[in-house]
């Protein structure tokens, strides 16, 4: 037997998978935006699947606080301040080093699908997301290319899934695309989430996609999947594809809908700012190039995070190559703007 037949043989036995699935599975490409708590653990699922390719997207580092429910990540990436695709990147090829994984750190968003969009052999859309805006956006945009998309979300002891197959089902607008929804989300950093939530919800979206790439999208559910993890109930919820529906059925991108997110935020249950580095800023490289160098703590080819002292306190900035900085250590937006001035100035 082929070693890599042995590898994935416990999964080809299975009737549902067999040879011909195992097949399509070592074709697959799959894209995840957002490799936190859900987006990481199905990732480390399907690298063990055995696809060929993943693309990942996320704008953010890994912190302490990631470390209870995000699987793919460890103390030393915190210490290094890496961005969670790159060390979740280093982590899958760990595990598979045929796998291809393609990343970008940076958001998701408009600028992003301008700039980069969907790849073009992409056979599968998975919501790692923890935004309302952003997911309605990744739903907008996978209708548009005809591509299915496995949202999922996590909140306390209770999680969902749901299957959205363009042209077939409901999509994520007829559920969600009330803009009243925006302003009422709760998260995670506001209302706690247990690990055990997590994973049921990333195992849900693994086995939905695990459908879709091996060709058995009947097998999919047309309808929600909730569940309590602390009560242990489970059951279904219809959701009807609404007959005036924006984007599946009016085909308006959610863009149409909604104005842009800006790039400068506050970062969820962090004491943390994210914004932009000025047009007349030096590039990435020059900052690289011109940062003093014990003040850089860590740098890869997608960020360089540094220390600065302001006004005789240490704060750290997190510089991207899309043009965005985190700047830990404060909340208050006029202090990160003269502390980021002041960094670019001394640069």
């Amino acid at each position: 037997m082929d070693a890599n037949d042995y590898r994935y043989s416990r999964q080809t036995r299975l009737p549902e998978i067999g040879a011909a699935g195992a097949a399509r599975l070592k074709a697959a490409h799959v894209m995840i935006v957002g490799v936190g708590a859900l987006g990481s653990q199905v990732a480390e699922l399907l690298c063990r699947a055995g696809i060929r390719k993943l693309t990942l997207v996320d704008p953010d580092v890994v912190d302490a606080s990631n470390l209870q429910r995000q699987m793919l990540y460890g103390e030393r990436d915190v210490e290094l301040g890496l961005p969670k695709v790159a060390a979740a990147r280093a982590r899958l090829l760990q595990i598979n080093s045929a796998l291809e994984v393609d990343v970008h750190a940076t958001e998701f968003d408009a600028a992003f699908l301008a700039d980069t969009g969907l790849p073009a052999d992409v056979d599968v859309l998975v919501d790692g997301l923890d935004g309302l805006d952003a997911r309605l956006q990744l739903n907008a945009a996978a209708v548009a290319a005809g591509l299915p998309y496995v949202y999922g979300a996590a909140l306390g002891m209770e999680g969902c899934c749901f299957t959205v197959l363009p042209g077939r089902t409901a999509c994520l607008h007829c559920l969600l695309g009330s803009p009243a929804l925006h302003q009422s989300q709760k998260t995670c950093a506001v209302a706690g989430v247990l690990a055990s939530t997590i994973g049921q919800v990333a195992t849900a979206q693994f086995t939905e996609t695990v459908k879709l790439l091996v060709g058995r999208a009947d097998a999919c559910r047309p309808d929600m999947v909730y569940f309590n993890v602390w009560d242990n109930t489970h059951f279904s919820l219809p959701v009807a594809r609404r007959s005036d529906c924006a984007v599946c059925v009016r085909g308006l991108g959610d863009s149409d809908m909604h104005a842009p997110p800006a790039r400068g935020r506050t970062l969820c249950g962090r004491n943390a700012l994210q914004l932009q580095v000025p047009p007349l800023a030096p590039p990435f490289a020059q900052l690289a190039a011109r940062a003093p160098q014990d003040s850089i703590r860590s740098r890869t080819e997608y960020h360089l995070e540094r220390l600065h002292v302001y006004q005789g306190t240490p704060y750290r900035l997190t510089f991207f190559r899309d043009g965005r900085v985190i700047v830990d250590g404060t909340r208050d937006d006029g202090l990160a703007q003269a502390l980021l001035a002041d960094a670019l100035e001394a640069s």
